[in-house]
């Protein structure tokens, strides 16, 4: 009987191999390649592999002064014009080696063999060699680094190689033999007993039902509101790799935590929770202060609002001669030119409202940074600067100027913060005036927590409010214009054109602060043009090419924290 077993089993082996092996020559499937890049990365950010003109491969890396390899997958296609961008923030990064992994085939190259670079990235990049190190000095992101033909045709030849395939056949084939040679019914036969069956039915019926069981509980994310955002890159799914089976574990355990059952669910019970029950928040970015009012926390590393509103950190000499010095060259670059120029400062939630901010958060300081600036620029420097605290404070005497779950103002505070925008502007165009509030309906809207609320998940029905909301009496004549030719990796543009606008072409660089102030600011200008840009470059190229008349930078408080704004050449050596 056994010997029987054995060869129907080995037949059967056998019979299942030459199919395997007929199927690999008939369908020549392509190896999984994966793309190494092993360097020190100082800057940061966000790597892509571009491949032709499909969508780039993304990684994200993080500073560090060591060397680490970060891995692409490449596509199981044929492969042609692959290019790479090391990270999209100025720093310096140093490659010792491009690698390219099958499952039983390496090759590497050194970093000092790889292409020059060209075009664009020639002008934003000191690139050098020494021994195998291949050294980029990145002045501007992005910067693309050109693969080259032969890591392009190795990486081909890999995936072709149908060795990999052949060696996962044959595990399957030993298990297809014992599974043939174990098989009996008898082991079997316990699923088919009437009482297990029916125990199962339970089981299978929780199963089932679990999603439509989160949809009456209101768990799901249809009914709490917007999907769960997160504001980073989710981890992606590892690939399964004999070379590198012992690492699996750890690779796939972040991608799991991102894509478990019903994690949107857990994640709002959590912070409901916690929030509810134990009057605390769940996450370091969110505070949570009296009568259900939201505030920015620790939006990174440097950006703290609540260490801002403690003044903790005050400005040194050095910093503030800095931020002097850098808005004074701007001003002067562009007044020779005849272009005037205004600083814009909006003002932290937690400025107007300190009465809703957590009694555990004392102030330290007498003064805030953004105290300290003013009052240094009022007694050094003759820059014009904009300060929205004491118009936005009487303002919001009347209505609330910031919502309750948002970091930002609402529609009537950026109403405010563009009339006085307007009139300090009528200082070099006399004759300008802001519009009436009249020519706007006010009134309390019903909605969802702003983008605080929403980080916490519980937008729709724990942090509902009545918020204040403008609805003009006339139709505004702003309209959407076309692009200007510039692209920047940290730039988002946007161009406004107004017919009835009086005055010239503007340049706007800004926050998410400015997103609320574009249909008020817009109605004023024939032509302008919005650069949502944290870091508040200084583009005189575009202002050139664009004949603009006004500059105009807008940031925020808590980002005096970490902010510090550059120059190009051309404005520091005149």
């Amino acid at each position: 009987m056994n010997k029987k077993r054995m060869i129907v089993s080995l037949i059967l082996t056998a019979g299942f191999l030459l199919g395997y092996g007929f199927l690999l020559v008939k369908i020549s499937p392509r190896a999984g390649i994966r793309l190494g890049v092993e360097a020190d990365f100082s800057g940061g950010g966000i790597c892509r592999l571009y491949i032709a003109d499909q969508k780039p491969i993304k990684r994200e890396i993080k500073n560090g002064k060591e060397f680490r390899e970060i891995f692409f997958n490449l596509p199981k296609k044929e492969l042609s014009h692959m290019r790479i961008s090391l990270g999209n923030t100025c720093g310096t990064v140093i490659i010792r080696e491009i690698k390219l992994k099958s499952l039983v085939n390496t090759k590497g190259w050194p970093g000092s063999t790889l292409i020059p670079l060209t075009g664009h990235s020639a002008s934003r990049a000191k690139i050098s060699s020494s021994g195998n190190l291949l050294t980029l000095e990145i002045k501007k992101g992005p910067v693309i680094l050109p693969m080259g033909n032969e890591i392009t045709s190795a990486a081909n030849l890999m995936s072709q190689d149908l060795l990999p395939y052949v060696l996962a056949g044959l595990p399957l084939g030993v298990l297809i033999f014992f599974f043939c040679y174990y098989f009996s019914l008898q082991g079997w036969q316990i699923f088919i007993n009437r009482k297990v069956m029916l125990s199962l039915v339970p089981v299978f019926a929780i199963i089932i039902l679990a999603p439509l069981l989160i949809d009456i509980l209101v768990l799901d994310k249809g009914k709490v509101g917007h999907a769960l955002q997160e504001k980073r890159i989710k981890a992606e799914k590892p690939e399964f790799r004999l070379d590198s089976l012992h690492q699996f574990g750890t690779a796939y355990k972040p991608y799991y935590n991102d894509r478990f059952p019903f994690r949107n669910s857990w994640i709002y019970l959590n912070n409901f929770i916690k929030i509810r029950g134990f009057g605390v928040s769940p996450l370091d970015k969110v505070v949570l202060g009296k009568d259900d009012w939201l505030f920015m926390g620790r939006q990174n590393f440097e950006t703290d609002e609540t260490e801002y509103f403690r003044a903790i950190k005050p400005f040194t000499h050095e910093e503030l001669e800095q931020w002097r010095v850098t808005l004074e060259q701007r001003r002067d670059w562009l007044n020779k030119r005849g272009i005037d120029y205004l600083f814009v400062m909006a003002p932290n939630k937690s400025t107007l409202y300190p009465q809703f901010m957590p009694s555990r958060f004392r102030k330290v300081g007498k003064q805030s940074r953004w105290d300290q600036l003013y009052a240094h620029l009022k007694e050094h420097s003759t820059v014009e600067v904009l300060d929205l605290r004491e118009a936005m404070k009487k303002a919001g005497e009347s209505y609330r100027v910031y919502r309750k779950g948002d970091t930002h103002w609402n529609q009537y505070g950026a109403f405010m913060a563009y009339r006085q925008i307007i009139q300090t502007l009528a200082r070099y165009f006399p004759g300008l005036t802001p519009m009436p509030l009249e020519d706007f309906e006010i009134s309390y809207k019903d909605r969802p927590g702003g983008d605080l609320a929403i980080m916490l998940f519980l937008q729709n029905r724990v942090f509902r409010e009545n918020a204040v909301s403008l609805t003009p009496r006339r139709k505004l004549h702003s309209v959407r214009g076309k692009k200007i030719d510039f692209k920047h990796a940290r730039v988002r543009q946007s161009v406004v054109i107004c017919p009835k606008g009086e005055l010239p072409t503007a340049l706007l660089v800004h926050d998410s602060f400015t997103q609320r102030l574009k249909p008020y600011l817009s109605e004023h200008f024939s032509r302008i043009i919005y650069f949502r840009d944290w870091g508040m470059g200084f583009f005189p190229k575009v202002i050139k090419r664009e004949k603009v008349k006004l500059v105009i930078d807008q940031t925020t408080e808590r980002f005096l924290m970490s902010l510090k704004p550059k120059n190009p050449p051309v404005l520091r050596h005149p």
